[in-house]
């Protein structure tokens, strides 16, 4: 096993954190990386209950295939089983059913699938894939569209609307809306918004009490060559490590109309082009191979009460990276620990930051 070290651990506190317990905070963690959710299903068949069976099994098959896309690497998706009756029975933790009906030979639903996260990392260790463990945000996020010249930033407008209704829950990031407030205003001006530089928009997200400030930009225009309506599309993201300004700078792209389709189908499919580029990015930061050995690293974060002490535990046991926690010494202002992860260093300070903790070298001769 790697040792790396001794650090020293920053704990950065933006605005108020309620941290849940330990073992909550890792299952939270797991949930929303290890499942898919509202997976819609129509099945008909000579009963509803073998409809619903068909259903059910249905969705299982979709949510596994939805989970490979979700986490792990395009390259290593053909090298994972496909789905089979008994992969899934060994998979799947949990089948939650909602807006569910049904008629005589007929079954409709909406159905969550939560796997087992140790079962699915015990297939991807068989199957030897690159997948990312790392969920993050969530991101403070501000729609700016732009039609005729005009630009729109709070208020219901039609690409907030987009945003809105997106498939948010199957990411990788997590976002909430910047509300329309005083302070919203006052840290998303007019000068910023145009220029979303990671700088600026570092300022933005401490504001809000986040890690990072996303701003998507939508600018209404017109393909003449093609004779239909176009999206051109911006992501701005801040604030930036030099270790993520490669993979996480500004990123733009351009979505065409398609044949009569309507401005909101249009903006529709060019919210999810803004998440899935959002998450493609940040999956290919945070990837790890299956199986991979832990490293050992010594820590010493300084502390300024019992309290402090309790949310840092916290936030470290919400981490998929961290394996385990073992304490050498609880005192203040300092305490000392070790912390085994998979990943490299860098992917480890990413995950961190994602739980606002600053993971710092250790000075020479520094306490």
């Amino acid at each position: 096993m790697k040792l790396s070290g001794p650090f020293i651990m920053l704990l950065w506190l933006f605005g108020v954190w309620v941290s849940p317990g330990i073992s909550d905070a890792r299952a939270q963690d797991d949930d929303r990386l290890f499942a898919v959710h509202g997976i819609e299903v129509d099945q008909s068949s000579k009963t509803a209950t073998l409809a619903r069976q068909l259903a059910l099994t249905e969705a299982r098959t979709r949510a596994w295939d939805r989970l490979i896309k979700k986490l792990v690497a395009v390259e290593d998706a053909g090298l994972l089983p496909p789905a089979s009756d008994p992969l899934l029975e060994q998979l799947v933790r949990a089948v939650d059913i909602r807006d569910e009906r049904s008629s005589a030979t007929r079954y409709l639903a909406k159905v969550d699938v939560t796997f087992s996260a140790d079962a699915v990392r015990d297939i991807f260790t068989q199957a030897g894939v690159s997948y990312t463990e790392s969920a993050a945000g969530p991101y403070v996020l501000i729609p700016v569209f732009i039609s005729g010249g005009v630009r729109h930033v709070y208020g219901d407008h039609p690409w907030r609307q987009a945003l809105a209704g997106a498939d948010r829950e199957n990411r990788l990031i997590a976002y909430h809306f910047a509300e329309n407030s005083f302070t919203a205003r006052r840290f998303s001006s007019s000068h910023l918004l145009e220029e979303a530089s990671p700088d600026k928009l570092g300022t933005v997200a401490h504001a809000f009490g986040v890690s990072k400030a996303v701003v998507a930009t939508a600018t209404m225009g017109f393909d003449y060559g093609k004779n239909r309506r176009k999206i051109s599309y911006q992501i701005g993201i801040g604030p930036l490590t030099e270790a993520e300004a490669d993979s996480m700078a500004a990123r733009q792209g351009v979505v065409v109309a398609e044949t009569d389709e309507s401005l909101e189908a249009l903006l529709a499919r060019a919210a999810d082009r803004v998440m899935t580029e959002a998450d493609t990015a940040w999956k290919a930061r945070t990837l790890v191979t299956a199986g991979q050995g832990q490293s050992l690293i010594s820590v010493i974060a300084p502390v300024q009460s019992f309290e402090d002490w309790i949310t840092l535990r916290n936030r470290l046991s919400g981490i998929s990276l961290i394996r385990s926690l073992d304490i050498t010494q609880i005192g203040l202002p300092l305490s000392e620990f070790k912390l085994r992860y998979i990943g490299d260093l860098e992917q480890l300070t990413l995950a961190l930051s994602q739980a606002r903790l600053s993971l710092q070298k250790r000075q020479q001769g520094m306490c």
